[in-house]
């Protein structure tokens, strides 16, 4: 069971959170417990968030802050004093706090491709998100995830970006820079048979997406270079393999095989009907994620 920031919260500073008096109670009856648990108790850090905590350490401390049914935690590192180290840390969680949405998603202001984004809540970029927070054990990571999955899905797929929440101002495209998408289901984010990210598959390599790109050579590409990329092919053996669909990672080695250049790499992007180099000759990102792939034959994420 994935406890919630507010239980987390209360179990953390509950003893704590009451008027002046109350806290120094607080503080003298579990003064023993507080020898084993921790040096000092938590000083309540007024005029941010909904609650504020500054934890001491011996490297500073930690400042927790939390708004709504959210907390943040920020730790600095190196040679300021402990006053100093909190005033920073309260300045990042006023920037932090601005970010995240009252509906639960985080904005961002490009695409993995480095393109301007102008719906500011991005699909693939939440579902990095829950995978790093749940890889550190946050309690914000499955509020990330229910978040996501209310608000991206529209119209029978997960869209790519929206401009709010329930799918507000939604953008139907796929990218090859957008990993994170094909990895979903060998994360946990959802299962291969899931509806919507079936349909989501289904549109990324279609003319109906713009970022599929027809052809000989045609296949999964991007508008930042508007071209099939090597990203792209890479990601379809990614789905053959979540879809159990070995002809399909056939055909995408194949194409992969076709575009290789002389020296063994690959490119960022190739011509639809020739296969020829579009774009970088010399690519690492596709290389290393080529290189995944043949090292784990059964590899759906890394």
């Amino acid at each position: 069971t994935t406890t919630s920031p507010k239980d987390f919260w209360k179990e953390r500073f509950g003893r704590y959170s009451g008027e002046a008096k109350e806290r120094d109670k607080a503080e003298k009856e579990a003064d023993g417990k507080e020898e084993k648990e921790e040096s000092v108790p938590p000083k309540k850090i007024e005029g941010i968030g909904d609650e504020a905590f500054w934890a001491s350490n011996r490297f500073g401390g930690i400042l927790y802050v939390l708004k709504g049914d959210a907390f943040i935690s920020i730790s600095l590192g190196g040679a300021d004093d402990e006053p100093t180290k909190l005033d920073k840390s309260k300045a990042l969680a006023q920037k932090a706090l601005g970010r995240r949405s009252t509906f639960g998603l985080v904005p961002t202001a490009e695409t993995p491709a480095d393109d301007p984004l102008r719906q500011p809540y991005h699909f693939s970029s939440h579902v990095l998100l829950w995978h790093v927070l749940r890889a550190f054990s946050h309690p914000s990571a499955e509020e990330i995830r229910a978040a996501t999955l209310q608000h991206f899905a529209v119209d029978g797929r997960f869209a790519y970006a929206v401009t709010g929440p329930r799918g507000e101002g939604a953008r139907h495209y796929h990218d090859a820079n957008d990993l994170p998408t094909v990895f979903a289901p060998g994360w946990g984010f959802c299962d291969a048979s899931e509806p919507l990210w079936r349909e989501t598959i289904a549109f990324a390599w279609s003319e109906a997406n713009e970022g599929y790109f027809p052809g000989r050579f045609g296949g999964l590409g991007s508008l930042h270079t508007p071209r099939p990329w090597t990203l792209g092919d890479l990601q379809e053996i990614v789905v053959a393999r979540v879809t159990a669909d070995r002809n399909r990672e056939g055909r995408a080695r194949e194409r992969l095989a076709r575009v290789e250049t002389w020296d063994g790499l690959i490119a960022e992007a190739y011509d639809e009907d020739t296969g020829a180099v579009a774009a970088r000759h010399w690519f690492a990102w596709p290389a290393a994620f080529r290189a995944l792939l043949e090292r784990e034959p059964m590899l759906t994420a890394p």
